[in-house]
């Protein structure tokens, strides 16, 4: 007798990488393998738990790919299949604790892939920069209007 194979997994990893703007060539090459066998994760032999967390590294949701659910705090599946990010982190346990928020940036940095990442940062660095760059003109009693002699 043969077993029917569940393909989920392999469903969800292909949107996972889809998700991620990951072509399969790119994963062959991040996992170490054929292009062939990172196509056949897609379709119909689950990728190797291995792999998988290297592909969790660029961003693919290892968690999504395994188990079809994904983390209650990333946010909530509307009915066209988006998602919306509107909860907090579940270890921001008091929503008045000051790291709040950072926990839900750090686990929702998490999520991208390493293109969206990289922009992120530079986003980041140039606003700490700005900030700093500010906050040293008030201290040294400078603003915008007046000429140094």
């Amino acid at each position: 007798m043969i077993e029917k194979k569940d393909i989920n997994v392999c469903l969800r990893l292909k949107e996972e990488l889809k998700r991620c703007d990951m072509k399969i060539g790119v994963a062959a090459v991040l996992c170490d393998v054929s292009a062939k066998t990172a196509g056949r994760w897609c379709k119909n032999i689950p990728i190797p738990a291995d792999k998988l967390s290297i592909l969790a590294d660029e961003g693919v949701d290892a968690g999504y790919v395994i188990t079809g659910n994904r983390a209650s705090y990333i946010g909530t599946q509307e009915a066209s299949g988006k998602y919306t990010v509107d909860q907090a982190s579940p270890r921001a346990i008091d929503p008045e604790d000051p790291n709040a928020e950072l926990f839900t940036l750090i686990d929702l940095y998490r999520y991208l892939n390493n293109k969206n990442r990289t922009e992120i940062m530079q986003a980041v660095r140039s606003l700490a920069a700005d900030q700093l760059n500010e906050e040293y003109d008030q201290s040294s009693g400078l603003d915008e209007h007046q000429n140094c002699k």
